[in-house]
């Protein structure tokens, strides 16, 4: 695969979260103190300061909590996607993520609209989350 766009970097504390998505899972930490999930993952709860957790596995299905339609001032690997949809999605468990809006024209989003999370896989060791609307795909 030719993937000309940006790769993160992968650390021992984010290792589990991209193995989820190779596994075509979303995973959180999830504070074994408080049960509280995060994202972005974190050495130590935001609400507890516990450094005990686990990952666990969230649905993907969450709504449009805000928005933004990218029109230009993008480096040249995305310049071919233009215009395209950046989303901060609130999951059904709680945690906001960001990602891009798929499947779906730019002036048919709206806040608290259903998503849900799909996979991409960019290259065969690195597999991407985006959202599309929750019925697109089915």
């Amino acid at each position: 695969m030719n993937y000309s766009k940006p790769i993160p970097e992968i650390t021992l504390l984010t290792e589990p979260f991209w193995e989820g998505l190779r596994s075509k899972e979303l995973r959180m930490q999830a504070c074994s103190q408080c049960s509280v999930l995060r994202f972005i993952p974190k050495e130590v709860c935001p609400d507890c300061s516990s450094v005990d957790y686990v990952w666990q596995q969230v649905s993907g299905l969450g709504m449009v909590y805000s928005y933004t339609t990218i029109h230009g001032g993008v480096g040249p690997a995305f310049r071919d996607d233009l215009p395209f949809v950046t989303v901060i999605v609130e999951l059904d468990e709680g945690p906001r993520v960001m990602s891009h809006l798929i499947n779906c024209l730019p002036d048919a989003v709206e806040i608290g609209m259903r998503v849900s999370v799909v996979f991409e896989d960019a290259t065969e060791e690195l597999t991407l989350y985006k959202f599309e609307p929750h019925d697109a795909g089915r």
